[in-house]
């Protein structure tokens, strides 16, 4: 046996990478058609096996001229003489390229599923049909449930969970076995190693053999603990948002019997106090000397500063209880517009205007002019000592929100009384000072936060004053605030 080929059929020499058998017979050896390690292997393990017991089976790896590897089911068989010693060698060839190929599929098949099992970020095992116990369980899993999975494989729930939920596990899965299609358990408590009790949204189906019959259960849990917390938290904070607008339902309801009452009720003795003192500024009048005549006059000032308070307090009351009218809208225009309104009332102050580029706004046209009028008729009554006066309207937007300015070189105030500045009623100067109900800027912080904005102001006494309003930006939905 001198290596040479003396005999192949044409698949054989193709399977070598020729053409023809008349390339390889008695010009090609064993030697040729494996590369040095698969040669060792060949006359170290194959023949002699063939020599030993007749043949050899296995995989075995052919060297090409072209440099390729060939993979080949082979059987090795000795064929011995007359004599009956061994005279030349035989051999079997199945390509084995396509099964490779297949496998190699397959492999790289079964490593995608393990990986994507392995990482996905829900509970996924699977059990066995006959006994429940489990053959996988996912990385996911572990930490769920607060096992490793070499404690969990092979083993079932009555393994680790309590008699009772074990019971319930074991019961839910043989209904799933015994039917086709996917058995949803949209709520599953389980008692976890190490997060204490949980609850699982869990789906399980049936896994048919080849033979269909069933073979295994397929179970996919995902944790759902905090959505139920944050679920049953929603429904709490439901239930009190409909007690909180149950009692602002009847807080408005009280509102509007409180308006009548100021309107009617409060308003009949006001109406007899400021008709009696006229009469008896009228009938006495020339009586009337010194603190007395004051007397009487303080009574009707303040019977007339009583009226101006109820007409502000039930214009705001009115103000609180308007629903918005929501369209977009020219922001330098209306801003003329209430400027011009203040100019026709002073035209007797020297004030110089200046009115900035301002955006469309979206908002309510009627109440943000009324904003825009409050805002610059406190800047001119508060600048009056000023000559000339000096009042600006300007602008700037920040993304989600325009922010609108109106400032004046007027009297101020001191910062230190800011908390007080948008109260009902509150004013920062005295009547002697500066005229005025203290409605006007709660009015302008009502309007604001309808829309969803906010108000605040700078100010440095005797020299400026800045009010600023903030408004969502013309391309952003203004929802209801109030």
């Amino acid at each position: 046996m001198n290596g040479l080929h003396t005999y192949i059929n044409p698949a054989g020499a193709r399977m070598l990478g020729y053409n023809t058998p008349a390339e390889v017979i008695g010009i090609t050896r064993i030697s040729d058609a494996h590369t040095p390690e698969d040669f060792k292997y060949v006359m170290e393990v194959c023949i002699p096996a063939a020599l030993k017991n007749g043949s050899w089976s296995g995989e075995n790896r052919l060297l090409r001229p072209d440099g390729s590897i060939l993979p080949v089911d082979q059987t090795i068989v000795a064929i011995k003489d007359k004599n009956g010693r061994p005279s030349s060698m035989g051999s079997i060839m199945t390509d084995l390229t396509e099964r490779k190929r297949t496998e190699q599929e397959l492999q790289e098949s079964r490593t995608l599923i393990e990986s994507v099992v392995e990482n996905a970020p829900f509970m996924i095992f699977v059990k066995e049909a006959a006994d429940l116990r489990f053959i996988i369980f996912n990385h996911a899993g572990e930490e769920l449930v607060g096992r490793s999975r070499k404690d969990l494989l092979g083993k079932n729930d009555f393994d680790f969970f309590p008699p009772e939920q074990a019971k319930w596990f074991t019961a839910k899965d043989r209904e799933v076995l015994e039917k086709d299609g996917i058995y949803d358990i949209p709520e599953e408590p389980i008692l976890t190693a190490k997060k204490g009790q949980r609850i699982l949204h869990t789906k399980k189906i049936s896994i048919k053999g080849p033979d269909k019959t069933t073979k295994y259960l397929l179970g996919i849990s995902e944790d759902i603990t905090e959505r139920k917390l944050a679920e049953e938290k929603i429904t709490e904070l439901n239930e009190d948002l409909k007690l909180t607008v149950s009692k602002m339902e009847t807080a408005n309801k009280e509102l509007e019997t409180f308006t009548y009452s100021v309107s009617h009720d409060l308003r009949t003795p006001l109406r007899h106090i400021t008709a009696f003192a006229k009469l008896l500024d009228k009938e006495a009048g020339d009586q009337l000397k010194g603190e007395t005549r004051h007397y009487l006059e303080v009574i009707s000032a303040s019977a007339v500063k009583m009226d101006e308070l109820i007409t502000s307090l039930l214009a705001f009351s009115k103000l609180a209880r308007t629903r918005l009218k929501v369209h977009i809208f020219s922001g330098r225009e209306l801003a003329e517009e209430a400027a011009a309104d203040i100019k026709g009332e002073h035209r007797d102050r020297e004030i110089e205007w200046r009115i900035g580029e301002i955006p469309q706004l979206n908002g309510d046209r009627f109440m943000l002019k009324q904003v825009f009028i409050n805002l610059l008729d406190n800047a001119v009554k508060y600048s009056r000592g000023k000559n000339p006066a000096r009042i600006e309207i300007f602008s700037h937007s920040t993304g989600d929100e325009t922010i609108i300015g109106v400032r004046d070189n007027g009297t101020g105030f001191n910062m230190k009384l800011y908390d007080r500045l948008f109260g009902v009623f509150q004013r920062l100067h005295t009547d002697q000072e500066f005229e005025g109900t203290g409605i006007g800027l709660a009015n302008v912080k009502s309007v604001i936060s309808k829309h969803g904005g906010r108000v605040w102001a700078e100010s440095m006494p005797d020299k400026e004053t800045t009010f600023y309003f903030s408004l969502p930006a013309s391309d952003h939905e203004v929802k209801q605030a109030g």
